[in-house]
């Protein structure tokens, strides 16, 4: 099998491999993540606006961390020829098969050449990043081109791959400082000091770009330089558990241990060892900052290839070694993880059998602290719910689009696809799109910084995000402030912080809304809100008593949402009967007269909900009908705390 064929194998591997992980549960393409929508969002407001701003009079110069992905995505959407969705998925996937064939030019051994792109091929973090709508792949891609130029002294290619590796992300700027002095050694040894000049395109669009910065933050590094300058309490540890997750997801840069006894022996191959030390340098950044993008190790992903550059460099050793018993070790490893590399993109216990499905739920635990409102479990299973959560994001964008009017603020701690497609004024609570403190700066995307709750409450958004999933038990206010001050709040510490929060939430009201994407296509399911009660925007009962029946009648000036109807009568000595759907009254107290119902605007003319006759007036045990009652419950409230009602009560006494 020459080199060619076996790339287009690769490539179909690759192919494969993306197609089948990174899928809804429809079976179809998933839609790119969250964190994508934030580049669209900002690349649409360059287009239309023709400058760099998350929301009007909000600049956005540091709202997301690549200037690159952003010029991208607006020149997608200024040429439109595909759909988005499509057009950066598919320039994600060709950039990673660019990145294949790259690989595989840097050994002269035609075949031997093919263990990097096949590593590459199989692994699930190449696979997701390929289609995830990010950066990843081409930044993926670029380190692996300049690392070409690099080892073949193209000095006009190198600084063109470095160049756009800065763009990308600012980890590409410290990647060519290193090359930079890596070239500089060489330069000190004998060879030519024009090989030096690769590095000024990129040191030059460099001081552009802080230039740029300085005008727009009034600063001259990046936050992300400034936070990893200032390594804050547990972060290296975060950063640790962080490459262990990588590595334990991936396997492939497990064979990195093929590179230590050759290195030992010194002979190792320059390409090998500048491989090698560029990948250390590339997970030590990453390890400082505390980690990166979750889903497989997404931030050590465009460093990848180097890894398995270093490791094909001492594979190749140890396979050409006269020792047979050396040659099986080697070929047993390699197989060994090309095997367990599956096992990253395998689902929970999928074809697995029981021990070893135990066994691997276990390894999909993550060692770094998740994201808020995330579990970012390894491998697979991460990748699911970035999916998951992405489409429910989704629906939420699409409901607050259509069902609130235009100028709305919204508060959510997951700004990217609710504020792309909503178009609504969304702010960050974390402070990544846009900045806490009214003169303050953007934080890094995947820093682990808190942020102070109760500010961001007080700014008095109109809706709040709280959830990022239902959960298991109806809220309250208290769990709410309790929840975010212990894990997101600055002064989590001080007494009555929780109090303070939870004070400032009563100003908001629980709504559930048929916003979230279910499962099955054309479904929906409840989402909660939180809606500020100055917009009186709930719906109002009215109960009355009309020739002997009970009439419930609603009016609604807001949005649909979700609601329980509860009508219930009180008798003389205190013991209440509930209407159930058909009309009948019984002692049971969850019985609901109306479930699920979806309230809609009712303009000028209310809506009955229920009708149904009357208790008898007179009971022998319990004594004379006193009183009748009737609310809108939120659907599975419990309790009598504020966030479960869904209207004010109405009562009628006799």
């Amino acid at each position: 099998m020459n080199r060619s064929i076996a790339l287009f194998v690769a490539m179909a591997v690759l192919a494969a491999h993306s197609l089948t992980i990174y899928t809804d549960p429809t079976a179809t393409l998933a839609v790119p993540t969250d964190l994508a929508y934030v580049a669209l969002r900002i690349g649409r407001e360059w287009v239309h606006e023709g400058t760099l701003t998350w929301f009007a009079g909000q600049d956005a110069f540091e709202s997301y961390p690549s200037l690159g992905w952003l010029a991208f995505s607006a020149l997608l959407q200024r040429l439109h020829w595909l759909p988005l969705n499509p057009a950066v998925q598919l320039s994600g996937a060709g950039a990673a098969m660019a990145t294949l064939v790259l690989a595989s030019r840097l050994h002269p051994d035609r075949i031997a050449s093919m263990i990097a792109p096949f590593l590459l091929a199989i692994c699930g973090g190449v696979a997701a990043a390929a289609v995830s709508g990010t950066e990843t792949a081409f930044m993926m891609c670029a380190v692996t081109a300049a690392f070409l130029a690099f080892e073949r002294d193209r000095p006009v290619q190198l600084g063109v791959a470095l160049t756009v590796c800065g763009l990308l992300r600012p980890e590409g700027w410290l990647l060519a400082g290193v090359m930079a002095l890596l070239r500089a050694v060489s330069v000190a040894r004998g060879a030519p000091a024009r090989s030096l000049a690769a590095f000024a395109a990129p040191a030059g669009v460099f001081a552009l770009v802080a230039a740029v910065r300085r005008e727009h933050t009034g600063t001259w590094t990046s936050a992300y330089t400034e936070h990893l300058l200032d390594l804050r309490s547990g972060e290296l540890q975060a950063g640790l558990g962080y490459l262990l997750d990588f590595t334990v997801s991936s396997v492939s840069p497990l064979l990195l241990v093929f590179v230590l006894w050759p290195l030992l022996r010194g002979r190792l191959s320059a390409t090998g060892l500048h491989a090698g030390g560029l990948f250390v340098a590339w997970a030590s950044l990453v390890v400082l900052g505390g980690g990166g993008g979750p889903v497989f190790g997404e931030a050590l992903v465009p460093a990848l290839p180097l890894a398995l550059i270093a490791a094909q460099e001492g594979m190749i050793l140890t396979l050409n070694s006269h020792r047979a018993w050396i040659r099986g070790v080697a070929w047993t490893g390699f197989l060994a993880v090309a095997s367990l590399s599956a096992l990253g993109s395998a689902g929970q216990g999928s074809q697995l059998p029981g021990p070893a499905a135990r066994l691997h739920a276990d390894l999909m635990r993550p060692s770094h602290p998740p994201r808020f409102g995330y579990e970012d479990r390894r491998g697979l299973a991460g990748l699911e719910e970035e999916i998951a959560r992405t489409r429910a994001l989704r629906g939420l964008g699409v409901f607050l689009r259509d069902h609130v009017e235009t100028g709305t603020s919204v508060l959510t701690a997951w700004p990217g696809a609710v504020a792309y497609l909503s178009h609504l004024p969304v702010r960050d609570l974390l402070g990544r799109t846009d900045p806490r403190a009214p003169e303050g700066r953007q934080r890094p995307w995947h820093a682990w910084e808190r942020i102070d709750v109760l500010a961001a409450i007080e700014e008095a958004p109109d809706y709040i995000v709280p959830f990022l999933t239902r959960p298991r038990r109806f809220p309250t206010r208290d769990a709410l402030a309790e929840g975010w001050v212990r894990t997101l709040d600055l002064s989590a510490r001080e007494e009555g912080r929780t109090e303070e929060v939870s004070g400032a939430l009563a100003a908001y009201e629980l709504v559930s809304v048929p916003a979230g994407i279910s499962d099955r296509p054309g479904r929906r399911t409840p989402t909660f809100l939180l809606r500020r009660r100055e917009l009186a925007l709930s719906p109002t009962l009215e109960l009355t008593v009309e020739e002997g029946e009970i009439v419930v009648r609603m009016r609604a000036d807001g949005h649909e949402q979700l609601a329980d109807l509860r009508v219930w009568a009180a008798r003389r000595d205190g013991h209440l009967e509930f209407a159930s759907p058909p009309g009948e009254f019984s002692g049971t107290r969850n019985s609901l007269a109306r479930t699920n119902l979806l309230l809609a605007p009712t303009a000028e003319r209310p809506i009955e909900l229920f009708r149904a006759a009357l208790p008898p007036s007179q009971d022998e045990e319990h004594g004379a009908l006193v009183s009748l009652h009737a609310v809108l419950r939120n659907p599975e409230a419990t309790g009598r705390h504020d966030w479960a009602d869904a209207s004010d009560r109405v009562s009628v006494r006799f």
